[in-house]
C-alpha cells in the first residue's frame, strides 16, 4: 500500500525524478517513501475518526455518544452493547410509537413484536432470538420506560428463544380509572 502511494506522490514530481533508470536507490524516492509512510498514518486516522461519527461503527469515540446521551460510560461493557444502549437512546429522541419501540428491541434480538392493549393502556414487548440474550434485560426495561408515552404502562417482557421457551417478567401495573372526554359529573363528589 505505501509502495502505491510512494509512487503517486512520485508523478507529482518533475519528469526527470521519474525516468531515473533506478528510481528506488534514489534519495527523492526514500524521501517520498517516508512522507507516504507519514501520509498513510493520516489517511488511517482520517478513516478511523469518519467512524466514530456513527454509533453503528463507534470504537474509542462511544464514551462521547454515552456523555451525549446521558448514559453512564459502559467502558468495561462490550462495544457491541454500549452501541445497543447508545443507538437505543438517540431512538429515544424520536416521537415513540409501537413501531419505534419495536426498533429499540431490535437493537437486543433478532426481531420484535409489541403487542398493544388499548382498553388497559398498556403494551407487552416480544423478543425473538435465535441464539442466547446475552445483554442485560433490566437496561433494556429501562430503557423501555425512560422512552414509553408516560400514559402506558410496559406490563410483559416475554424473550422467545428459537426452541419457543417463553420467559415472562410481570412489571407492575397500575390501576388507573380514567374519565371518558367530554363526560361532567355533577354532585358531592363528582365536582371537579
Amino acid at each position: 500500500m505505501t509502495d502505491d502511494l510512494t509512487m503517486r506522490l512520485l508523478n507529482y514530481l518533475p519528469d526527470y525524478y521519474q525516468k531515473a533508470k533506478k528510481i528506488e536507490e534514489t534519495v527523492m524516492y526514500e524521501l517520498q517513501r517516508a512522507s507516504a509512510i507519514e501520509l498513510q498514518k493520516v489517511l488511517n486516522q482520517r478513516e478511523d475518526l469518519f467512524l466514530q461519527f456513527f454509533p453503528q461503527t463507534a470504537t474509542w469515540g462511544l464514551s462521547f455518544w454515552e456523555e451525549l446521551c446521558g448514559l453512564p460510560d459502559g467502558t468495561g461493557d462490550t462495544y457491541e452493547n454500549r452501541r445497543r444502549k447508545v443507538i437505543a437512546q438517540l431512538s429515544a429522541f424520536s416521537p415513540i410509537t409501537a413501531y419505534r419501540i419495536e426498533q429499540i428491541g431490535k437493537q437486543f434480538a433478532d426481531d420484535c413484536d409489541v403487542i398493544e392493549h388499548y382498553n388497559e393502556y398498556s403494551f407487552d414487548l416480544i423478543l425473538n432470538k435465535s441464539d442466547n440474550f446475552n445483554f442485560n434485560v433490566d437496561e433494556l426495561v429501562q430503557i423501555i420506560k425512560k422512552v414509553k408515552p408516560a400514559h402506558l404502562v410496559f406490563a410483559k417482557l416475554i424473550l422467545k428463544h428459537i426452541s419457543d421457551i417463553q420467559i415472562q417478567n410481570k412489571f407492575s401495573v397500575y390501576q388507573i380509572k380514567y374519565r371518558r372526554c367530554g363526560t361532567f359529573t355533577s354532585g358531592q363528589n363528582g365536582g371537579l
